[in-house]
């Protein structure tokens, strides 16, 4: 927020006093304007306060101030009050090996801030639900917790014996869930950093755990080839969900968006949809020739996206199973596969070291972003679906135009290889 120390002098003929509040109606400034100033030297003589990066707006009853707009014409007289709006604005956050995370300005490539407090390397960069607070799990055994506007770290979160393989908020952004090598899982109080409940019963290192939509359950899935669905508030495990045949590692396990469907992902390149209520494995998905690196489902639940390391990435019918689309065309595994926020195109990030967007009801290839000189490791689309970001082993994060394929800036800052960036919108960092 806008603030001044003192207190306004008394204006020069011909200039006025004027209060700047928020929309709450806190004071955040005392100042002293012309009549013929704009929104621009408004701007200036206001600072840029304690949110520097954050765009604002100046508002005296039903105008808004703009570059064209003077004060006085804006009816402004001595002693009016003027409200101050912030917008959110586009940030990137990065994580890397070199156990660091970033926030970016995307349009520039300025870093903002760097968050330090690890000395292993980040694995990855998990947000809350309400974008305050990023978390990343470390080689060091530990998770922390920053809000990411401050650069703070708000929580410490130790007591795995081995180093955390994932971590990620509850719906509600008031718990966190880590899982471990050490064949456990814990729940946490994001505010207080204290481990609420430890989830015991897996033989081997817990690969993936999540929260269901509800918030309701916990779901993780094992090297020993379980996947077990655990209540939140008690730590109990109300239903295992076992494989036939040979107990083969489990890679990964996701809900579906309304809660009532989970699919696992294991090693021998199958994957399994299974009731939630009765634990019954409904419908197997054949089709990939090697193990999936990541799956998602669309966000109406009716598609579910695999990326493998067959060098290909799937669409499937999330209820049936049967394989809608194939997108082929990169020359290397497929490490990550995401759908944009209208579900309308696919990005893929590749071990052949590009990113690819594909029409999601075709499988044509739109355009491929192939800028790094090394493997992708992950890609994401912004909010709107205009912007792509990538994050590669080169130690770079690069800013794409979605719809031109044109590299717009470089984040560049890492010492270490980049193994995560997200899109987040910021209020002012």
């Amino acid at each position: 927020l806008l603030r001044r120390a003192v207190e306004s002098p008394l204006p020069a003929k011909g200039s006025m006093n004027v209060t700047i509040v928020t929309l709450a109606g806190g004071e955040v400034a005392k100042l002293v304007v012309e009549p013929h100033w704009t929104a621009v030297e408004l701007q200036a003589a206001a600072g840029p306060g304690d949110k520097p990066t954050a765009q604002r707006r100046f508002v005296h009853d039903d105008t808004i101030l703009s570059a064209t707009t003077t004060l006085e014409s804006a009816g402004v007289v001595d002693g009016s009050v003027l409200t101050v709006i912030y917008s959110h604005v586009l940030r990137v956050a990065t994580a890397s090996e070199d156990g660091t995370l970033k926030t970016w300005c995307p349009q520039t490539g300025v870093c903002l801030r760097t968050l330090h407090g690890h000395a292993n390397l980040a694995q990855h960069a998990v947000l809350s639900p309400d974008g305050s607070l990023i978390l990343s799990a470390l080689e060091d055994n530990s998770v922390r917790i920053w809000n990411i506007e401050s650069g703070t770290i708000c929580a410490v979160l130790t007591g795995h014996e081995l180093f955390v393989r994932s971590a990620v908020f509850s719906p509600d952004g008031k718990l966190v869930a880590t899982a471990s090598s050490d064949g456990t899982a814990k729940i946490w109080d994001v505010c207080s950093g204290h481990c609420s409940r430890t989830l015991e019963g897996h033989r081997r290192a817990i690969n993936s755990v999540i929260f269901s939509p509800s918030g309701v359950d916990v779901l993780t899935a094992s090297s020993d080839g379980d996947a077990r669905l655990w209540r939140a508030s008690s730590g109990l495990c109300t239903t295992t969900l076992l494989r036939e045949g040979e107990a083969l590692p489990a890679r990964l396990a996701i809900f579906a968006p309304d809660g009532h469907t989970v699919l696992t992902v294991a090693d021998d390149c199958l994957l399994k949809l299974w009731r939630v209520s009765s634990g019954e494995c409904t419908t197997t998905l054949e089709g990939h020739l090697r193990f999936v690196r990541s799956a998602v489902f669309s966000a109406c639940g009716v598609w579910l996206l695999t990326a493998s390391s067959d060098g290909t990435a799937k669409l499937w019918n999330a209820s049936t199973g049967a394989c809608l689309v194939t997108y082929r065309g990169h020359r290397r595994f497929v490490r990550s596969a995401a759908f944009s926020p209208d579900s309308r195109f696919v990005l893929t990030g590749s071990g052949d070291h590009s990113s690819s967007i594909w029409d999601v009801a075709t499988g044509d290839c739109c355009k491929t972003l192939d800028f790094h000189p090394a493997t992708v490791m992950t890609a994401s689309f912004s909010p709107d679906g205009n912007l792509v970001v990538t994050a590669s082993e080169d130690s770079t994060a690069k800013v794409c135009d979605a719809s031109s394929g044109e590299c717009l800036t470089t984040l560049e800052g890492h010492f270490a290889a980049v193994s995560s960036a997200i899109f987040w919108m910021s209020t002012g960092c």
